[in-house]
C-alpha cells in the first residue's frame, strides 16, 4: 500500500514539474494544454518545440496500443519514472547506499544484503 501511495503521489509530482516546466516557457495558462482544457496557440506550441517541453495531455496515463493493447510507450515510461520515483521516496538511494556492507565479495551475498537492507530499514518486500 505504501509504495501504491507513493507511486501515486509521484504521478502528482511528476506533473506539478512538467507543468511549472512548460509555465516557464509558454506562460502560466498553459496549464490549460497540458490540462486538455484547449489547444496549444502556434507561439505556444513554438516555444514548447524549441524548450524541449512537451505539452501533450498528461491524464492519459491508461491509454493503450490499439492493436496490442499493452499500455503505450509514453504511458510505460511515465510509469517506470512514477516506480523510480516512489522507490526514492520510500527508500533514499544516499539512505540505503549508507546502509549496505560494502565489505561483501560475491554478488549473491550484496544482493542479500541490499534486499534485506530495504525490507528491514525501509519496509520494502525483496
Amino acid at each position: 500500500m505504501r509504495f501504491t501511495v507513493a507511486h501515486e503521489v509521484a504521478h502528482f509530482l511528476d506533473y506539478i514539474a512538467s507543468l511549472e516546466a512548460a509555465a516557464r516557457q509558454c506562460g502560466d495558462r498553459i496549464g490549460e494544454v497540458i490540462d486538455g482544457l484547449r489547444l496549444p496557440s502556434v507561439p505556444e506550441r513554438l516555444s514548447a518545440t524549441l524548450a524541449g517541453v512537451d505539452l501533450g495531455v498528461y491524464a492519459k496515463l491508461m491509454e493503450r496500443d490499439d492493436l496490442t493493447g499493452d499500455l503505450a510507450h509514453d504511458s510505460i515510461r511515465l510509469e517506470n519514472r512514477a516506480d523510480a520515483i516512489a522507490i526514492a521516496l520510500l527508500a533514499p538511494p544516499t539512505d540505503v547506499l549508507g546502509r549496505l556492507d560494502r565489505t561483501l565479495k560475491g554478488f549473491d551475498q550484496r544482493l542479500a544484503n541490499g534486499e534485506e537492507v530495504l525490507k528491514r530499514g525501509f519496509g520494502l518486500p525483496p
